[in-house]
């Protein structure tokens, strides 16, 4: 390990361990001591990284407070150290981390964090061609039941048990957070991004099932099937299933159509 590794190395362990090895490097200039030099990069790295969590995590923050909000972000880098050299990723772990804390909050609080990290991915995703409205009125009748679809990189799919969304609007619209509603039945929400825009909806049940079996590369007969498995009568399958092939061609969720 070279000198500078050497040093790299201690600044890291000063910053996430407290250990004091480096304040012995330091010279004292001034009336500023080695261990008040240090302390101004140890409070640099962690306001910068704090600062990087409230920018993904705005509605988080409003519902802890900045005081806990600030603990959380401590506790979060002490467990997960940047190790990128961009903070594109770093809060990619939040929703984790705060699933493995104890008490409903934190599971409430962590799907929370689950919602807007997926709202920091739409944005960020890659871009596809999107040819699929061509595509899809050259199919035959006899093409049909084979067709499966790609989808747009953007999208996500998560499943909430606490009643997210209306936290998320309340925050983003700077009013009182409700009281949170516990679904006994969780739901589906999806994120994803058309047109430079990141979007949201929530799935009822018929929906998210054929989003899933379509998402999982299965035919649209396959779609049809699994629509039949979760209680769509026979009779109303085959429409079910093309009003929302045409609700998420309208949306942009689909990218592309292969027969």
């Amino acid at each position: 390990m070279s000198q500078l590794e050497q040093i790299q190395t201690e600044f890291r362990r000063h910053m996430t361990d407290g250990d004091e090895g480096i304040v012995q490097r330091i010279q004292s200039i001034g009336q500023i001591s080695p261990a008040e030099r240090v302390s101004i990069y140890d409070n640099a790295y962690f306001a910068r990284l704090i600062g990087a969590l409230a920018t993904d995590y705005k509605v988080l923050g409003l519902a802890l407070g900045d005081e806990e909000f600030a603990a959380l972000a401590k506790a979060y880098i002490l467990a997960k150290p940047s190790r990128y050299f961009t903070l594109r990723w770093f809060g990619q772990d939040l929703a984790q981390f705060l699933s493995e804390q104890k008490g409903v909050h934190a599971h409430l609080m962590a799907q929370l964090a689950a919602f807007e990290w997926a709202f920091v991915n739409a944005f960020v995703s890659a871009d596809v061609s999107m040819r699929a409205l061509e595509k899809i009125a050259l199919v035959s009748a006899e093409a049909w039941p084979a067709l499966n679809f790609n989808f747009h990189p953007s999208l996500q799919i998560l499943e909430q048990s606490w009643d997210v969304l209306s936290y998320w609007r309340a925050g983003r619209a700077e009013e009182d957070l409700p009281d949170p509603t516990f679904f006994e039945t969780p739901q589906k929400i999806i994120v994803w991004r058309q047109d430079l825009m990141s979007r949201y909806k929530s799935l009822s049940l018929h929906e998210a099932v054929a989003l899933e079996a379509a998402v999982r590369g299965l035919s649209f007969s396959e779609i049809c099937e699994s629509l039949l498995a979760a209680n769509v009568d026979e009779a109303d399958v085959a429409t079910q299933a093309i009003g929302f092939l045409q609700d998420w061609l309208a949306d942009g969720l689909i990218s592309g159509i292969n027969n």
